[in-house]
Parts: C-alpha cells; structure tokens; sequence
C-alpha cells in the first residue's frame, strides 16, 4: 500500500512538473485536466469529507482556489511543491472559513490556538506553508508530512486522541496549552493550523461561549478578534524604526476616526508609559499629544522636525513594512 502511494505521488509530481514547464497553453491544459480530475480532485473532496463538508459550493470555491494556486506555479516557472499537501493546504483554508463563518466556538478557539503558538514561542513553531496556509508543530518538528497517527487524529479526533485528553481539566489555564502540547509532540511533524483547530475543538471541552453584543454592536467573536489582531500589530509596530513608529501611532486612525493608538490603550493592549517609551516621547509630553490625537501630516512633521512630504513616504514604507511583518498571520490571525 505505501509502494503505491509513493508511485501516485510520483506521478502526480510528474504531471505537475510537465504542466509547469509545458509552453503550449492546450498542452498545459491537457495536463492541468488530468492531474485535477485523476488525482488532486479526489483529494481535495476526501479533505472536505474528513471536516464533514459535503457543500457543493464550497467544493466548487476550493477547486477554483486550487487551480489558482496551479495556474501562478506555472506562469512564474515555480518548481511544483508536493502538490497533494498544496491541494489540502488549499482546501483546508477554504474549510475553515466556512466552519468559522458559522460556529462562532470554532473562531474563539482558533484565535486561541494562535495565541498560544504564538506567545510560547520557547514551546511552539509557526509558520507559513504552501498555499498561504499556516503551519504548527512542537519547536524542533519535522516538515510538514502525512503520517498515519496524524490522519487518524484527523480522521477519528476523539478515539485517536483520547490518550492526549486524558488527565487534563479542561477548566484550567492551561488546558489548551497542555492538550496542544500532546498533539504535536506525539505527532512529531508540522500540522497545518486549519487541522489543529478541527482536531482541538472535538477533544475540548470548553463551554460554547455565549454569543452577545459587547457594547452597542461588536459580537464577542468579532471582539476577541480585534483585540488578537491589535496584539499582533502591536508587537509589528516594535520591530519599525522609532520614526515611522510614532507616525503611525500618532496619525492613523479606523473608519470611524478612533486613532491607532487610542484603540491599543483601549483594549489594553499597551500601557501609556510604554507607548511614551516606544515612541522615545516624554512622560510629560505624551498626555499633551494624547489629547491632539490622531495628528495631522503638519503636527507630526513639526513633531519630528521633517517635511510634511516625508512623513507621507515614511508613512508608506511603514505600511509595506507591517504587510511583510504580519504576512505570517495573513487572514487567519485572529
């Protein structure tokens, strides 16, 4: 049986490599036809059904992701990675934006899952993998494969991972962290992320969060969210050169004019005497700008004794900047 796993494997890299380097558009069509309907189709719909999707849309959305995907290899003259694990890279992502769209638990928990691969960077390993898919593991994991323990974890999450739930109080603190520890540890590889998510949940036994508006209008998914993602781009906002820092904490605000940097104080994201620190601005002059907030192009530049054009490019690679720094988190950061 693994013989002939292998032999398919090598055929579909085969295939993928001809259809790559083929310069004839109905040559390389021939060969995209073939290889998604004889072997990256199949895949993708056994992918779906492990997660319990049987929406024909949905199939339909993660074969026009896939054959995007497919189709930018070819036009950039990319060497084709192992395309199976891109087909369930692909469809995975799509899968969990259905299933988050409508458990609300699932979101919450995936934003957790984050946090926690994230702040235990001494434990954990994240990064991004093919597809734009993330991919988790204990620190030290092997690449990313499909191993037999993880597809049966996949496959049957509360048989194959009992052993792992076993003797945990899903009421304490670190749960979630222990649990998460287990998974990788005994797999031993990188996981993609839209996966741990699906095998946690059916091994938590976290209570259904209550799903309510937190003020006048912001669901509390949409709020653990907000408060994720301003952690993230907080500590993006560190690794910028000081002045391009206190251009953006200083002049951006949201849709609805709130400045940046309200919005961190707000949510607790940072201490004022850290934000004075991180923009190198004194204790007693931070109050003062506070109040001024968010500052015009002029204020910031007589701030920061430079033309008003410069804080409008400096503005720019500050932004190009934070793109490349939370590319690793893309739309699935929570």
């Amino acid at each position: 049986m693994a013989i002939f796993a292998g032999w398919e494997r090598w055929q579909v890299q085969r295939l993928g490599a001809r259809f790559v380097s083929e310069k004839e558009g109905k040559a390389a069509r021939r060969h995209l036809e073939t290889l998604q309907e004889k072997y990256l189709h199949p895949h993708l719909e056994q992918t779906l059904h492990i997660q319990r999707i049987s929406d024909l849309v949905l199939r339909e959305s993660a074969q026009t992701a896939l054959a995007q995907q497919l189709t930018l290899l070819r036009e950039k003259q990319l060497p084709p990675p192992d395309l199976f694990d891109l087909t369930e890279s692909v469809t995975l992502q799509i899968a969990s934006q259905h299933l988050n769209a409508f458990q609300p638990a699932r979101r919450q928990l995936q934003l957790c899952i984050l946090s926690v691969l994230r702040n235990r960077a001494d434990l954990f390993l994240l990064e991004k993998g093919l597809g734009g898919g993330l991919l988790a593991g204990i620190k030290g994991a092997g690449r990313a494969t499909t191993s037999a323990r993880w597809q049966r974890l996949v496959t049957v999450p509360t048989v194959a991972g009992a052993p792992c739930k076993a003797g945990l109080d899903p009421q304490t603190t670190h749960f979630l962290t222990e649990l998460m520890e287990r998974i990788l540890r005994g797999v031993g590889h990188r996981v993609a992320v839209e996966a741990l998510v699906s095998v946690v949940a059916a091994l938590s036994d976290l209570p259904e969060p209550p799903v309510h508006d937190v003020g006048e209008s912001h669901p509390l998914a949409e709020k653990l969210e907000a408060v994720f993602l301003l952690r993230q781009l907080w500590d993006a906002l560190l690794a910028l050169p000081v002045r391009q820092r206190v251009i953006l904490l200083l002049g951006a605000q949201d849709t609805a004019g709130e400045s940046l940097l309200s919005l961190l104080t707000h949510h607790k994201i940072v201490r004022e005497a850290e934000l004075a620190q991180a923009m190198e601005i004194g204790a007693r002059s931070f109050p003062v700008l506070f109040r001024e907030l968010p500052c015009s192009d002029t204020r910031l530049a007589e701030l920061l004794k430079i033309m008003p054009e410069t804080v409008r490019q400096q503005r720019l690679n500050a932004r190009l900047r934070l793109v490349n720094l939370l590319d690793l988190w893309g739309e699935q950061a929570l």
